[in-house]
């Protein structure tokens, strides 16, 4: 057991395991965000609420901008990891 214990360093898998979660749980959480926007502002924009709609566009929109900022980083920190 002290053999595998020299190759893998358990720290940095676990550190590793610990961030892919939370970029996965916050990638999820942005995404979502994005559709729920895009989705009320049809909604809004049927019903007439165009303030509401618009308010919603800019939180999906804001989401979708979000996304890729946060692919465009993690694409970033792979390579120049």
């Amino acid at each position: 057991m002290p053999l595998i214990a020299e190759i893998v360093n358990w720290a940095d898998v676990g550190g590793s395991v610990v961030a892919g979660a939370v970029a996965a749980i916050t990638l999820t959480i942005v995404v979502s965000l994005g559709i729920r926007g895009m989705a009320k502002y049809v909604d809004y924009g049927q019903e007439g609420r165009i303030t509401a709609a618009y308010a919603a566009l800019a939180i999906g929109g804001l989401s979708v901008l979000a996304t890729v900022v946060l692919i465009v980083l993690g694409i970033y920190l792979m390579v120049a990891g």
